[in-house]
């Protein structure tokens, strides 16, 4: 995978069972590495998690079978974003 800027530690591995991306990166966006994460093969959940409007995230990523939350949310629903039950 090519570098993306402000991409963090993502390497490409379709090994992960969920990537949790913020949408403001200092180089990026989550949404650029969503892109990324799919076109590498990438099958497992997506979420962005952001405080950020998730209009625009929403436009940006459409097309990618991204979950979406807003900061702050409780975490029963980022629980079910990530496919995770709560452990309560």
């Amino acid at each position: 995978m090519q570098a993306l800027a402000g991409e963090g530690n993502y390497s490409g591995s379709k090994q992960y069972y969920a990537l949790l991306l913020d949408m403001g990166l200092p180089d990026g966006s989550g949404s650029d590495i969503a892109r990324q994460a799919r076109k590498d093969g990438f099958k497992g959940r997506i979420v962005i998690y952001s405080g950020m409007d998730m209009q625009e995230a929403k436009k940006q990523t459409a097309d990618l079978n991204v979950f979406y939350c807003n900061k702050p949310c409780p975490l029963d629903e980022l629980f079910s974003a990530l496919g995770l039950e709560d452990s309560d």
